[in-house]
């Protein structure tokens, strides 16, 4: 199929999962032919997978969404070494390290929304082990993170950063439980 999709010389190839099911070794070697190939063509490549040991290697720059909107968006690297939303650092807990010793890995309590009660509020919030009061009125919108790090190209949608960046006191317990993460 992406022999099929490339042989239209496409500007963009959109990749849905399409390592899912496969074995390390084969993930590698469609990895670094797409790779190979997107450099020789200059293609651009839209990779959608839940897999982010495998999209930290592949991707400069990533967007994370949770019900449907992107909650995070930043250089690869960056996101991964620091990233910013509850959900983003949830699914990195969940995939082994790519370098370093190893981890005990982690999950994501609870269950998706309903994205057809979705309300007012971090979709995120029911779920979200950093959770207060102003999440579940706050609207989400990626707004620039730098507060935290140099890179004013790391967005996120959580409203630690919009609070910490007002200069709003958050309570100390919340805080503390953020940075451990």
């Amino acid at each position: 199929m992406i022999a099929m999709a490339l042989a239209l010389e496409p500007k963009v190839l959109i990749m849905d999962e399409p390592t899912t099911a496969l074995d390390v070794v084969m993930q590698r070697q469609i990895v670094e032919q797409i790779t190979e190939l997107r450099k020789k063509l200059g293609f651009a490549v839209i990779f959608i997978t839940h897999d982010m040991s495998l999209l930290i290697e592949i991707a400069d720059r990533i967007a994370i969404m949770y019900a449907g909107q992107i909650i995070e968006d930043g250089p690869a690297m960056d996101l991964y070494d620091h990233a910013r939303h509850p959900y983003t650092k949830g699914l990195i807990n969940s995939f082994p390290p790519l370098h370093g010793p190893r981890r005990e890995l982690g999950g994501i309590a609870g269950t998706p929304p309903d994205m057809a009660k979705l309300g007012k509020g971090c979709p995120f919030a029911e779920r979200c082990a950093y959770v207060h009061d102003d999440c579940r009125t706050y609207e989400v919108k990626l707004k620039a993170t730098d507060i935290v790090s140099d890179s004013p190209t790391h967005l996120a949608g959580c409203i630690l950063f919009d609070e910490l960046r007002s200069g709003k006191e958050l309570p100390t317990e919340l805080m503390l439980k953020h940075r451990e993460v």
